[in-house]
């Protein structure tokens, strides 16, 4: 019984993963299109996570 568990344990791993990476591949070959990766190492963490998930709506006043 604890082998067939430990089985389907990694069997669901595996699944999990392959999904996760080819999502993983896709969002970057994306992004990278608008950003060059390259430029990820300026910003921490925190920053990539308001500039790729956080939608801004800004009004801005134009005076003449």
């Amino acid at each position: 019984m604890c082998v067939s568990v430990f089985c389907y344990s990694l069997m669901t791993q595996w699944v999990f993963s392959r999904g996760v990476s080819a999502q993983t591949r896709a969002f970057l070959d994306g992004f990278s299109e608008v950003v060059p990766l390259q430029w990820l190492q300026y910003f921490d963490e925190r920053e990539l996570e308001v500039i790729c998930f956080t939608t801004v709506h800004c009004c801005v006043l134009c005076s003449e």
